[in-house]
């Protein structure tokens, strides 16, 4: 069997086959999944989230069901993706939030230079 995708043919496994398409052979380049071998049957695995923010960035924190904006903080580090340990911008070694994990939905980044900075 073929399956054709922007003008590119890959040969997908017919069940009863003893050979099944690598995952190179089946790359679409979407951002969105990558397919995979798993006991000669093709699947889809999903990419691992990628994190907007990094460490040293500038974010405003807004409480959920509110709209009241704290900050700015900065992203102390990022325990997993789209987690977040926030500090405070003027003091680096006091975490903020009580070192709780933020959520990405309820950040923002600080667009512009630091304060004192040009």
């Amino acid at each position: 069997m073929q399956s054709c995708v922007e003008d590119k043919c890959n040969i997908l496994e017919i069940p009863g086959e003893t050979t099944a398409p690598t995952s190179t052979q089946l790359d679409r380049g979407s951002p969105e999944f990558t397919l995979e071998e798993d006991d000669g049957r093709a699947f889809i695995q999903a990419y691992e989230k990628k994190s907007l923010f990094g460490p040293g960035d500038r974010v405003r924190y807004r409480e959920p069901d509110s709209h009241t904006i704290e900050g700015p903080y900065l992203v102390a580090s990022v325990p997993s993706p789209g987690k977040y340990i926030l500090c405070l911008a003027d003091d680096k070694s006091v975490l903020a939030k009580e070192g709780e994990e933020i959520p990405e939905e309820r950040l923002e980044l600080v667009r512009g230079p630091e304060p004192g900075r040009s």
